[in-house]
């Protein structure tokens, strides 16, 4: 399983694993559509292990954060995205992602 993630006090951290692409999106959804409830209070993806996206998975995220808006309460609820590698932190950056995502 190349995605997986842990609900802990209302805050969501889903883990990615080596690749994420297209081939991620059934897992990806299922990771957070399961365990988002309305007082999910943060969400957080972790990229510790990976060490590849593609705009699919840019995609991916765009789809998260718009469920959020929609399922969760805290209007300010903004998903972080932590332990980038130089990589994956510049394909976020030239695609403006820092300005929808706190990158950490």
């Amino acid at each position: 399983m190349s995605i997986s993630s842990d609900l802990n006090n209302n805050a969501l951290v889903i883990h990615i694993e080596e690749e994420f692409n297209f081939h991620c999106q059934a897992e990806f959804r299922q990771a957070y559509e399961e365990k988002i409830q309305s007082d999910t209070s943060g969400i957080t993806i972790d990229f510790l292990r990976t060490r590849y996206i593609d705009s699919a998975s840019l995609g991916m995220m765009l789809i998260l954060r718009e469920y959020v808006g929609k399922h969760c309460q805290a209007q300010e609820n903004r998903i972080e995205l932590v332990n980038c590698t130089r990589d994956v932190i510049e394909i976020l950056r030239v695609t403006n992602f820092e300005k929808l995502f706190l990158l950490k």
